[in-house]
């Protein structure tokens, strides 16, 4: 079979769609991951065939709208504002390049926020099913992930607010859906792209342990969660022998903020090499898009620009980052202790579920980020308590394998019909 597979956005977008793909190709069958060229090196040093569509996503990031979104924070307003005049003048575009990526395919698998690849799947006739990253259906069981430190205040709340971000992640797209639409010979659809979805029982595979936030029971049946879809390092990469050196000096936490522009670079990177320096704590620093790449190495400090985090969290003693879903489940499965820097999005809800885990300190939000607090919780981050249960933890999580449990449901919702 011939799967493809559409996703937009940063790495931990991506990778869920390329450790999913691995597994596929290992099975047998031919694998197109569909997504922004930034991404080309994850997709073929796993060994899939990239098929560029919806731009540049990292120049997108760094344009004034872009740093506004990543700059939103925990204000679900402020995030729908900037979220709008963001991606309203690309929509139109990416509906068409993700509608064409599905030319050829035998199976569609897409991201929520490809919108074009369910109605290239309908206009051909295809089966679809959609790869989650995080919580994505309305449940009186979850706060909204971008919500922050809203208080869980019910079942109601909860639900008006997932209706809410439903709204703000559709109305904006309807008329470019619409012209879309028309073009391919579709009929009109409502601006509600999750209304479709429901009304059809789109499968929703949800890429996250349950062990972290099981299903909640007012989800429907064909919602499930299959675990974290780990991606191995390609078999070519070598660790840089002086990274290797640093490691063997002593311990190192490691410090990341992923793809995160949403604040002045200089800062950044002040704030936490002054942070470190205060706490007289050695660490590798990946720079990543956020930022930190205008630190310098130096005695207590390695800086590099991207390392595979799984092989990498194995040899630190703690992990400081962003909160972004795949670097959150790397560091359970490593069995690390973990703080998390929420700058937006389904961010914060990951922090919150490292402090009930018991895993790390309760989450610094980028708003309230300083040298002193910044300290103050990497010094709370060595507590062993952390350091014990984030191993207990680890035990659990390395016998979970997501992304082969994905491939396996994703195998077993295609039709039959589509393997002859």
């Amino acid at each position: 079979m011939h799967f493809a597979l559409i996703t937009v956005g940063t790495r931990g977008d991506a990778q869920p769609f390329v450790a999913v793909g691995a597994q596929l190709k290992r099975r047998g069958h031919r694998v197109t991951v569909a997504t922004h060229e930034d991404h080309r090196a994850l997709v073929e040093g796993a060994g899939l065939t990239l098929r560029p569509i919806c731009g540049d996503i990292r120049a997108l990031l760094e344009t004034p709208a872009g740093r506004s979104w990543l700059g939103s924070g925990e204000n679900i307003f402020a995030y729908a504002k900037a979220f709008r005049e963001l991606f309203q003048p690309l929509a139109e575009r990416w509906m068409r390049d993700e509608a064409a990526a599905t030319d050829g395919a035998d199976v569609i698998v897409g991201h929520l926020m490809a919108t074009g690849a369910w109605f290239g799947a309908e206009k051909r006739g295809l089966p679809y099913l959609l790869l989650c990253p995080y919580p994505s259906l309305a449940s009186g069981r979850i706060a909204l992930a971008p919500a922050g430190e809203l208080p869980l205040v019910g079942p109601l709340i909860n639900r008006l607010g997932w209706r809410y971000f439903e709204k703000i992640c559709s109305a904006p797209f309807a008329d470019a859906a619409h012209r879309v639409r028309t073009d391919l010979g579709l009929p009109p659809s409502e601006p509600n792209v999750w209304n479709v979805l429901r009304a059809r029982k789109t499968p929703y595979l949800h890429c996250y342990s349950e062990a972290v936030l099981p299903k909640p029971p007012d989800w429907p049946d064909y919602a499930e969660v299959t675990g974290w879809c780990a991606l191995e390092a390609p078999t070519s990469w070598r660790p840089p022998a002086e990274l290797l050196r640093f490691l063997d000096g002593g311990d190192a936490l490691y410090v990341g903020f992923g793809s995160m522009t949403g604040m002045d670079q200089e800062v950044l990177a002040r704030i936490t090499v002054a942070a470190l320096r205060r706490t007289k704590r050695r660490a590798v620093l990946c720079s990543g898009w956020g930022g930190l790449a205008i630190a310098r190495s130096g005695d207590d400090l390695f800086c590099i620009d991207d390392v595979p985090h799984d092989w990498l969290f194995a040899r630190v003693a703690a992990v400081v980052h962003h909160g972004g879903a795949g670097t959150f489940a790397a560091s359970l499965r490593a069995g690390k202790p973990t703080l998390v820097v929420p700058f937006f999005g389904d961010q914060p809800m990951w922090g919150r579920f490292a402090g009930r885990l018991g895993v790390g300190p309760k989450p610094l939000p980028k708003k309230k980020l300083t040298e002193e607090r910044l300290a103050a919780r990497i010094v709370e981050l060595a507590d062993p308590k952390y350091a014990a249960r984030a191993a207990e933890l680890g035990r659990a999580f390395s016998v979970e394998d997501g992304a082969a449990r994905t491939a396996e449901r994703i195998l077993a919702l295609s039709p039959p019909a589509s393997w002859l």
